[in-house]
């Protein structure tokens, strides 16, 4: 790889990331009770953004193996969530001694929302896949200027 192409990959990276940067951001100050947030590549299981208050790196592809095995618990950070809801493209899972909830998207990325135990993840949903969906068009804007 050229210096030339190092340095676009690194430029198309950081542009990603701030596209994603940006819409979380925006959903945590629109959305309170979302408190941490994950997006990862749904290819690579490349970490492209992860709130400064959650780890969940080592654990996503188990959390992803389970999730599409629609396991009825899934476990993340130690915490045990009951699924609400779950389709191949998304998951609603609560905590049923209050511990807060998850909200997972996946298409070709994938985004995983902590909520907090006073947050309805039914509720949170509808703004969670719309900053999601709003993140997808405008990377794939970005993609088609170059």
């Amino acid at each position: 790889m050229s210096s030339k192409d190092s340095d676009q990959n690194l430029e198309y990276n950081q542009m990603i990331g701030y596209i994603i940067t940006q819409q979380i951001e925006e959903l945590f100050k629109e959305e309170p009770e979302i408190v941490a947030a994950a997006v990862f590549d749904k290819y690579t299981l490349d970490c492209l953004y992860q709130s400064d208050n959650w780890n969940i790196i080592d654990e996503v592809r188990k959390f992803l193996i389970d999730w599409h095995k629609f396991q009825e618990d899934i476990i993340l950070q130690g915490i045990k969530y009951k699924c609400l809801d779950a389709t191949n493209d998304k998951i609603v899972a609560t905590n049923i001694y209050d511990e807060g909830s998850i909200v997972a998207i996946s298409e070709d990325l994938v985004i995983i929302i902590y909520i907090a135990p006073e947050g309805s993840p039914g509720i949170l949903y509808i703004p969670i896949s719309e900053c999601f969906k709003t993140i997808l068009d405008e990377i794939l804007i970005y993609k088609n200027s170059l």
